[in-house]
């Protein structure tokens, strides 16, 4: 028999307005609502290094979530919220999965280059950045993976995108994706395939950055497969967390 969750979606850097930002996935919360899930799209810091962000936003979900288990959901950055909340503020582990989706496991070739590149995505995070982009680098990350390993107690997930440059939505994305595949290799735009996978399923899906998380900024598209069809691969791993939950 399965048990009712708490079902966490942590959104990425630079992310505001959690009910617009996840507008994607309305039919999966409904969903899961219905079956009895208490689903949770709170907000934390936007460009804050990872540890104030994961502090503030599990304090949010801790305060409403009462006794359930609770399954992280993150995107982009938010994934790394889930993994320090899981390894280092969960004590009680009350937490029983960790689903990622375009998460910089293993940094971002593109936090490297911020002070010095050019074009609009960089600009913006020069701009409005509080300490989250250094924690972005490879070797910033490098440091995070070794004090923060997965829990053997935790389900661990990811659902990662590809799609070529000349799929993007808009100029500067397309941009960033061309720079990735001459440094990286197949990438959402923003994060490479080889980053984001972690856990046991990794599902690689044809999609860019926004996607992953329900959100697609361009015409639907026959030929590129666009949109992609966010909420039956996430729907399949939420259904595995909370099975896994039942288990524990």
């Amino acid at each position: 028999m399965s048990r009712s969750c708490a079902i966490a979606f942590l959104h990425g850097y630079l992310g505001v307005l959690p009910r617009l930002y996840w507008s994607g996935l309305r039919r999966l919360h409904a969903d899961l609502r219905a079956r009895g899930h208490l689903v949770l799209m709170p907000q934390t810091y936007l460009t804050r290094p990872v540890e104030d962000r994961a502090e503030h936003v599990w304090r949010r979900v801790r305060s409403v979530s009462g006794g359930m288990p609770v399954i992280l959901v993150g995107h982009s950055m938010g994934g790394l919220d889930a993994r320090r909340i899981a390894s280092h503020l969960d004590p009680e582990q009350r937490v029983t999965a960790v689903i990622t989706m375009g998460t910089p496991h293993r940094g971002s070739a593109l936090a490297e280059q911020v002070p010095t590149a050019k074009g609009f995505m960089a600009w913006v995070m020069r701009t409005f950045d509080r300490g989250g982009t250094a924690d972005l680098t490879p070797a910033r990350m490098a440091l995070f993976n070794a004090v923060t390993p997965n829990r053997p107690d935790i389900f661990y997930a990811s659902v990662n995108g590809a799609r070529p440059s000349g799929e993007m939505p808009f100029r500067a994305l397309a941009q960033t994706a061309a720079d990735l595949e001459r440094l990286r290799g197949p990438n959402d735009g923003l994060i490479d395939l080889a980053s984001a996978a972690w856990g046991d399923p990794v599902i690689a899906v044809r999609a860019d950055h926004y996607e992953l998380a329900g959100l697609s900024l361009a015409r639907a598209d026959p030929a590129s497969a666009r949109p992609y069809d966010a909420p039956p691969n996430l729907r399949r791993l939420v259904d595995r967390a909370v099975s896994y939950a039942a288990s524990v």
